[in-house]
């Protein structure tokens, strides 16, 4: 089972180097594109008005459109991905609330300062990161070499599973419980370790 894991991973470490590249190549710079685009649409309108309608500018015209259309779609969808944002249907176009709503979502992300149980506000990365680490190991504990004896009895007394019960909860991960479970998370779910959203899961992850 580790082989296998590593060795998707390692196929979705090759497809992620692939896609960064037609990334730069085919959506970079994709608000400049839509400056040209508006640009010159709005300079075949201006012929469109100053001179007789022609079937040449009528068809520029619409080709253009078609074009803006396009890529303002592609830059609404890179938009949305950046600030998480769900409940929106495309074409909404309102760059100016992706834009606030992804600065917020990145300063939530950051830890400014911290105040510990005696009060003390700290500011520190290093502090900070030792608080943490400290509140978590007093919740969770921390590792132990040995695991002391458990009473079957306190244990008989409580609610106890069926012997098909126990049988179920250890048997191995299907690939089809897999690929349920990736369709049930949103396409645009936050990216893992590896940059990789549930539309290049299920792409590339599993097949």
């Amino acid at each position: 089972m580790g082989s296998y894991r590593k060795g998707v991973w390692n196929k979705l470490k090759r497809v992620k180097k692939v896609i960064k590249e037609l990334n730069i190549q085919h959506y970079k710079g994709v608000e400049d594109r839509i400056k040209v685009i508006r640009r010159e649409l709005q300079e075949v309108q201006d012929k469109m008005s100053s001179k007789l309608l022609n079937a040449e500018l009528i068809e520029e015209e619409k080709e253009l459109k078609s074009k803006l259309e396009k890529w303002m779609l592609i830059e609404e969808s890179i938009y949305r991905q950046r600030s998480r944002v769900q409940w929106l249907k495309l074409a909404d176009t309102n760059s100016a609330y992706f834009f606030a709503h992804m600065k917020n979502r990145n300063s939530l992300n950051d830890i400014h300062a911290l105040t510990n149980d005696l009060g003390v506000q700290l500011h520190m990365e290093e502090d900070i990161e030792e608080e943490i680490l400290g509140y978590y190991k007093q919740l969770l504990g921390s590792n132990s070499l040995a695991i002391p004896a458990i009473d079957p009895n306190v244990m008989q007394r409580g609610a106890v599973l069926k012997r098909a019960q126990q049988v179920k909860l250890i048997q191995s991960v299907t690939r089809l419980e897999i690929w349920k479970a990736l369709q049930d998370i949103n396409d645009l779910k936050a990216p893992g370790y590896d940059g990789f959203n549930v539309v290049s899961s299920r792409s590339h992850g599993i097949s």
